[in-house]
C-alpha cells in the first residue's frame, strides 16, 4: 500500500487550503464584481481564469514551479478568453 502520510500533513493542508480558499475565493468574487459591470454574457467567460489565478498564486506565494503543460494552459486560457470578448 502506498505511503499517504506525505499527504496529510499540517503544512501539505494548509497549502491547499490557501490555495482553495485564496485561489477560488478571489477569482469568484472578481467574477461576481465583473458580473455586476461588465452583465452576464462578457463576464461569464471570466470564469475560466480561476485555474490561471489558483496556478499563479501557488507560484507566488508558494513557490511551486509552472510545468510546461502549466503555461500551455494558461496560454491557452488567457488566449480564450481574450478571443471570447471580441
Amino acid at each position: 500500500a502506498p505511503d499517504l502520510s506525505l499527504l496529510l500533513s499540517w503544512e501539505r493542508a494548509g497549502c491547499l487550503a490557501l490555495l482553495g480558499v485564496v485561489g477560488s475565493g478571489l477569482s469568484y468574487s472578481t467574477w461576481a464584481w465583473s458580473m455586476a459591470r461588465l452583465g452576464v454574457i462578457r463576464a461569464n467567460s471570466y470564469i475560466f481564469a480561476i485555474p490561471f489565478i489558483t496556478m499563479a498564486l501557488s507560484f507566488l506565494l508558494l513557490g511551486e514551479p509552472v510545468t510546461a503543460m502549466g503555461a500551455v494552459g494558461a496560454v491557452l486560457i488567457v488566449g480564450g478568453v481574450a478571443l471570447s470578448q471580441r
